[in-house]
Parts: C-alpha cells; structure tokens; sequence
C-alpha cells in the first residue's frame, strides 16, 4: 500500500487551482461561450439549420477529441518531465504531438471535405434537409481541422509548464473576434452579404486561423521556460527524438487515451443519432443542451486538467505520497464547488430555455435535460476528474480505456434497443447516458481507491512506497 501524509484543503493548495486551473477554465468559458453564442444566432435561422450545425459539429468534436487524445498522452509524459526538469524530452514529445496530430486531422479533414452530405445523411437519420444544410457548414470548417491540431498541440504544452494563462489569453482575445466574424457573416452586417450557415463556418474557420497565430505568438514568447523565445529552440518541434524508449512512452500513453476518447466520442455520436430519429425538435434541443453544459463544464474541465498537470508533475519528481495527497484533495474540492454549480444551474433553467426561438416540444425537452444535468452535475466532473485528472496522469491508460469501451458498449446496445426496437422517448436516451456515466464512475473510483494508476512509464504499478 502507498502511505501518504495527510495534506488537508490549504492555502498552498488552493492557490494552484488558482494560478492553473481558474485560467484553464476561463479558457473553456471562452471556447464555449463561443459555441453558445454561435448556436444561439443560428437558431435564428430554424430547427433544421439548427439541427445541421448541430450534427456538423459533432464531427468537430470527433477531430478535437482525437487531437485531445494524442497531446493529452503527450501531456502526461509533458508534466512527468517538467517535474524532472527534463526540457529536452519535453520538446521531443511536444513535436511527437504536433506531427501525429496533424496527420490524423488531415485525414479527418479530407474524408469530411468529400463525404459531408453522406455522413450528415447517415447521422441525420435519413433527413436530406437537415445533411444538406449541414454539409455547406461542414466542408468549410474541415479545411481547418489540420490548424485546430496544431493550437491544441501547441496550448496543451504551454498548460503542461504551468504556463496555462497564455491559452487563457488566446480564447479571450478570439471570443469577441469570432463573435464578430460570426455576426457579419450570417445576418450580413457592415455590408457584407447575409450568408446563413456558410457564414457561420467561414467565421469559425477565420477564428481558427487568428487562433493559430496568436499561439504561435505566445509559443515563441520569453515567457515560455522550454522555447526561450529562440527560433532555433522554436523550431526544435521539427525535430523529433527518434529514440526507442522515448517513442514507445508516448505511444503506450497517446494510443490508449486516444482510443478511450473515441470510444467515448462515438457514444456521445450514437446518443445525438439517436436523438435525430427521434426528431428534429428533440435534436434541436440536444444541440442547444450541448452548448449550455459546456459552459458549466468550464469547471470541472479546468479542475481535473490542473489535478492532472499537478499529479503528474508530483510523480516526475518520484514524490509518489504527494501525488496521492493531491488526488485525495482533488476530489473533496470537486464536491465542495460542482453541487453549487449543478443547484444553480437548475434554478436558472427556465431562464435559458427562454433565450432560444425554439416551439414549444423543443423548449421542453431543453428544459428536462437542463435539469437533469445539473442533478448530476458533480458525478459527472467526478467522472472527469478521476479519469482524466487522477487515473491518467498516473499513466493507467489502458484501463481507462478499457471501462470506457465496456460502458459505452452496453449504452449503445441499451439505447439501440429502446430508442430502435421498442420506440420509447427522447427520456430513455437521458437516463441511459446518466447510467452510463455512474457505472464508469463507480469502476473509476475502486481503481483510485486501489492505488493500482500509480504507473512508471514502462506500465508497471508502483505497489509500494516506503
């Protein structure tokens, strides 16, 4: 067993949450303030537009989460080596990073730039409105997958050294110009043609590409410890470590969190399928419903990014006890903030539903989930937090991945046969998801109660500590 002392919910510890978790959740209030604003103009134009953008984007989200999975492994090694104040090895996987991420999203890209209107057909359920709007708005945006690959890439190193305030500044700098570009492009503003959805991807795409060179600018600042403002130190993401052993512990971490992340983005694309075949009100309301939580997400995403960047690092300095305290902490703090969060959330409910021009059906069914989620608010920020935060900084990727395909397995056999074979409502999809995520909690927890996601990078458990 890992004996630890026992550090308690101090000041010390706060302040880290504050100086890099608080601006990595202003980040993702900024990106999804974005998302929440954009969907809010494009409801303007009706549920099916609404319900296009909606499934378009789900293909967005499959290339992020992808990205997400290949730097979140190279994250790991990132924070592990800062610890160890290993720079070399940081650039190394930094460019590992770069170079996969790009491929894979070029890939993603080409495959949606030619078969948009099939996909959005098959995932639409069939509806030739709703794919054919959709792929106006899905082939522009492709052209920027391969651009968002690299600001990810780039951004989650600059996290990863406790720089996280430069990606914070980058999404509060694009939020009012994606705004804008959005608001020209769509209604046609300042004499600019009235261009509907293709407006609002040409806008995403612009906001993309201003996205890009500002963390280009932060990347090569002085402020960045591994870059030092150097071109020749800059350009060393070229470069990669060829070595065995460098390569094969960025693969054994990226491969399986990339996995568990599409396992668990394909669920999340069964469940909005799902919601399709219900219909285009139920649709509509699960894409408003998205844009929504992910401000609330803000949150949790910023705690279990921070208990991950700080774990990781305690475990680079082989302080195996500390990083164990910190998870312990880690865990009380998500109570202590998330059930607040989630009461709030319901009581201001019907004051959201009210900020979207949508039928009755639609409103309603955005009012049931709304409140759902703030039910269950706090286990799902646990789910985040011990999956992504703890078990993962602790290198146990392959069980992650592992309990994601198990739960995700049985929520689509599950949704699949209510929703496809039975024909029950849009409530059954709710509850099945809630399920979902309580049984990967549950499993999640007894791994963090076993201490058996404290790995070295060869994938071996540390089983004691003396």
């Amino acid at each position: 067993m890992i004996r630890t002392s026992e550090n308690g919910l101090n000041r010390s510890f706060f302040k880290q949450i504050l100086l890099i978790g608080v601006p990595i959740s202003i980040q993702n209030l900024a990106q999804a303030s974005v998302g929440f604003i954009d969907t809010a103009m494009v409801a303007q134009l009706g549920e099916i537009t609404l319900g296009a953008v909606g499934l378009s984007q789900q293909i967005n989200f499959f290339l992020i989460i992808a990205i997400l999975g290949l730097a979140s492994g190279g994250g790991v090694l990132i924070t592990r080596y800062w610890g160890a104040n290993q720079i070399d090895a940081i650039r190394s996987i930094t460019a590992m990073t770069t170079f996969f991420s790009v491929i894979v999203s070029s890939i993603i890209a080409i495959i949606s730039f030619i078969y948009a209107e099939p996909i959005l057909f098959a995932l639409s359920s069939g509806n030739s409105a709703i794919s054919e709007t959709g792929a106006v708005y899905l082939k522009i945006i492709s052209l920027g997958f391969p651009i968002t690959a690299v600001t990810i890439s780039l951004a989650i190193q600059l996290r990863c050294v406790n720089k996280s305030q430069y990606p914070m500044y980058m999404s509060l700098i694009s939020l009012p110009t994606a705004i804008l570009f959005n608001y020209i492009l769509i209604y046609g503003k300042f004499g600019f043609p009235a261009l509907g959805v293709a407006g609002a991807a040409i806008g995403t795409l612009l906001t993309r590409i201003f996205e890009l060179f500002l963390t280009i600018m932060f990347f090569g600042s002085l402020k960045n410890p591994v870059w030092n403002g150097s071109w020749r130190s800059f350009t060393a993401i070229f470069k990669m470590d060829t070595r065995r052993y460098v390569t094969n512990a960025f693969l054994k971490l990226a491969l399986p969190i990339t996995a568990m992340e599409l396992l668990w983005v394909i669920g999340q694309s069964f469940y909005k399928f799902s919601y399709a075949y219900l219909g285009v009100d139920s649709l509509a309301a699960y894409t408003v419903y998205e844009n929504i939580i992910n401000l609330f997400n803000a949150g949790f995403i910023g705690l279990g990014n921070t208990a991950a960047i700080l774990i990781g690092q305690e475990i680079g300095r082989k302080r195996i006890p500390q990083a164990v305290a910190l998870a312990r902490n880690f865990i009380k703090t998500n109570f202590l903030l998330l059930i607040p969060t989630g009461l709030f959330l319901i009581y201001i409910s019907p004051a959201i539903v009210s900020l979207f021009a949508m039928n009755h059906v639609a409103s309603h069914y955005l009012h049931i989930t709304i409140i759902a989620a703030g039910s269950s608010l706090s286990f799902k920020s646990l789910n985040f937090l011990l999956m992504t935060g703890i078990l993962r900084s602790g290198g146990d990727a392959r069980f992650i991945a592992i309990i994601t395909a198990i739960a995700m397995t049985l929520a689509i056999i599950a949704t699949y046969f209510f929703i496809f074979i039975y024909q029950q409502n849009f409530y059954w999809i709710l509850t099945i998801s809630i399920l979902e995520e309580s049984l990967r909690n549950l499993i999640a927890y007894r791994r963090y109660r076993s201490n058996r996601w404290l790995k070295h990078e060869d994938n071996i458990p540390i089983t004691s500590i003396t």
